[in-house]
Order: structure tokens, then C-alpha cells, then sequence
């Protein structure tokens, strides 16, 4: 993938293959292995948390969900697991400078667990697993919160909660998520197991310096996570987002005037 990790293969034969061998004659059975659709896959409902009243977010982990999940939804291709906030999968969180929000998080806090060690960082790049970075590298991203550094230059997440996980059900084929149709009915199919031990918090207070798009992410592994929109006024997202304006090209408008005049005012006979 970009990360250069390791992905899952999304296309694969949907039905039994057999194969023949003791045939006494040479035939050609040759067979497509994959078929690709043509139809562009429908994606998942994309979920935005604008609530100016929001100021706690649960961060947890949960399956990506297949191409109508993280990976359509992101153009990145997936790990395998993601953050759930609130309930959603990889939701685009809108954040107000100056206000202070808090992070209940709980992606793992074992270190010797590869899989299920995600403590949460928030940078300005979308992609995550700092830690994995090389140092040329991590020096090109800002860290925002999530990572404190230690006296000889190393980071150190500091927001590294119990783990709680949604999971898929015993012998399920994660090859089947895009059977879904939407995140809500995918979600229902999931078992969801926490341990019973306080959250990590990551407090944040977003300020002048931020840039308007920032990403919260795994410390640990790469495209996990998802945007934050840093704004000035939830009055003008608001206005933004329920003001529709359709603007007219002038020739269009030369014929189209006229004509709801004439409807408006009807000749009289």
C-alpha cells in the first residue's frame, strides 16, 4: 500500500474452483481467477460531527470495512482496523479555535501487542504511524497533540487507553463487508468488547497556529484515521451547509427571465 504494508487482497474467486488433475488428454480450462466489476462500488454514508455542543469524542477501534468503508471513503487502502468516534467509522470532526475538547480513548495499551496497540496522535499528516516513520521523515510532520518527545529526541505517545474493539463474529469472512449497504447495518454485525478500566484522554485546544486540516490517527499504523476541520465560527459552517445557490450562466438567464414573467403575469384572452 502507500505505507508500504502489506494489504488485503479484495478481489478473489466468489465461488469453488476445481481443478482436474487426471486428465489423460490436454485440455484448455483455463479460467479467469477474478472477475472486476465495472459498476462503481457505492460507498457508505460519509458521517460529519458539526455539533457545536460535542465536546467529547470516544475513540475506539473497529474493522475498516472494505471498500465502501475506509478504504472508498479515504482513497488509502487499509490496515484493517480504524477508529470508530462516537459510534462512526472515521467520522470528519469540526472543531472550534479556542475551545477545549477531550479525547476518551482506548486503542490498545499493551506495547507488545503489534495488532492491538494504537495510542491516538493528532498531526498534519493524513496517513498516521508516526512511529514507523523515519526521522528525515517524522521532522517534515507536525505533531499537534498525542506525542511528547523525550530528552534524547525520541517520541513517546501519550495517549495510550485500555483497548476496547468491535470484532467480527466467529468464522465470518471479512471478504463480505461490502455485502453491506450501509455502515449502520454493518456496524449491528459487529461484537464489541471493552476492558473494563478507564479510558486514556487526550485534552486538545485548538488555536490560531493550527492549520484548517489536521488528522487524527494510530501512533503505531498508518491510515487508520481521518480529518478534523479546525474553524473560526460554527455560524458560518452553519450557513455554509444549509444555503443552497444556484447560480444561472447569462444567456440561460436571458430566456429562462422572461419566460417566468409571462407565467407569472398570464396574457389575458
Amino acid at each position: 500500500d502507500s505505507n508500504n504494508e502489506p494489504a488485503f487482497h479484495t478481489h478473489y474467486p466468489k465461488s469453488d474452483i476445481v481443478i482436474d488433475f487426471n486428465t489423460t488428454e490436454p485440455v484448455n480450462d483455463c479460467f479467469a481467477f477474478t472477475k472486476r466489476t465495472e459498476a462503481p462500488v457505492q460507498l457508505w454514508e460519509r458521517t460529519r460531527i458539526t455539533d457545536a455542543t460535542v465536546r467529547t469524542f470516544n475513540a475506539y477501534l473497529g474493522p475498516s470495512g472494505g471498500l465502501r468503508g475506509y478504504q472508498g471513503l479515504t482513497g488509502h487502502v487499509s490496515s484493517g482496523l480504524a477508529w470508530y468516534i462516537n459510534g462512526y467509522m472515521i467520522p470528519e470532526l469540526f472543531l472550534k479555535r479556542g475551545l477545549t475538547y477531550t479525547f476518551k480513548v482506548r486503542g490498545g495499551n499493551n506495547p507488545h501487542s503489534p495488532e492491538h496497540y494504537h495510542p491516538l496522535v493528532i498531526t498534519d499528516d493524513p496517513q498516521g504511524g508516526f512511529d514507523r516513520l523515519s526521522d528525515a521523515k517524522q521532522s517534515e510532520i507536525r505533531v499537534l497533540a498525542g506525542v511528547e518527545f523525550t530528552r534524547r529526541g525520541r517520541p513517546k505517545p501519550t495517549a495510550a487507553g485500555p483497548l476496547c474493539l468491535s470484532r467480527y463474529p466467529p468464522n465470518y469472512d471479512r471478504r463480505l463487508d461490502d455485502n453491506f449497504s450501509t455502515f449502520k447495518k454493518f456496524n449491528r454485525s459487529l461484537l464489541t468488547e471493552c476492558v473494563d478500566e478507564p479510558p486514556a484522554l487526550l485534552e486538545i485546544t485548538p488555536n490560531i497556529t493550527w492549520p484548517d486540516t489536521v488528522y487524527y490517527n494510530s501512533f503505531t499504523h498508518g491510515n487508520m484515521g481521518w480529518k478534523i476541520h479546525i474553524v473560526d465560527s460554527y455560524t458560518n459552517l452553519r450557513h455554509s451547509g444549509q444555503s443552497r445557490l444556484t447560480v444561472w450562466s447569462w444567456p440561460f438567464a436571458c430566456v429562462l427571465l422572461p419566460l417566468l414573467v409571462l407565467l407569472a403575469h398570464p396574457a389575458k384572452c
